[in-house]
């Protein structure tokens, strides 16, 4: 907990869930800039892509076939047998858009903008998932096993990103010990 900061997670809060990516919804370009910041700030602190430039790219059938990215980074272990194990920590980055879209916000309703910003759904999750990958890279050195840190999408349309992932794995599931 000492390597995680107050102040850190609320920044990355409130930069994921700003206005100008009205929800990340995901297949839309705003959910596709808010995995592109997650993508800089993992390359930031020296994750390895776990697929692609850290993207699993698949399709949402209920979004009429938008295309959507999973966010995977590893951090390697260092056991000379272990390191071939996984340990997956995920959350899924995704939030429903706005009320224009279709959907509704956590309590119902929307601000008086109409945004459905989610900040507990899933911001909190993927900040949080963020800042938990910052605290590992700073004690790797002691990752026995290598640790996956994935964000889905697609989990407002009904876990597509984690079941793609699971029908798609980017790593043999067998070796996945713990999520």
């Amino acid at each position: 907990l000492a390597l995680v900061s107050k102040e850190t997670l609320r920044e990355d809060l409130t930069y994921l869930t700003r206005d100008e990516w009205k929800g990340r919804l995901s297949g839309t370009k705003e959910n596709d800039a808010a995995a592109d910041w997650l993508i800089s700030e993992i390359k930031k602190i020296g994750l390895l892509p776990g697929n692609n430039n850290f993207k699993q790219a698949f399709r949402i059938p209920q979004l009429g076939g938008a295309m959507a990215n999973n966010i995977i980074g590893v951090i390697p272990g260092h056991d000379p047998v272990l390191k071939n194990e996984y340990i997956l920590i995920g959350a899924h980055m995704d939030h429903t858009g706005t009320l224009s879209r279709g959907y509704t916000c956590s309590r119902g309703q929307a601000a008086p903008n109409d945004i459905c910003n989610g900040a507990d759904d899933n911001g909190s999750g993927t900040v949080s998932l963020l800042n938990i990958a910052r605290g590992l890279v700073k004690i790797k050195a002691q990752l026995k096993r290598s640790v996956v840190v994935m964000w889905f999408a697609g989990e407002e349309e009904g876990l597509v990103g984690s079941k793609h992932f699971v029908e798609n794995p980017t790593l043999p599931l067998r070796q996945i010990k713990l999520m």
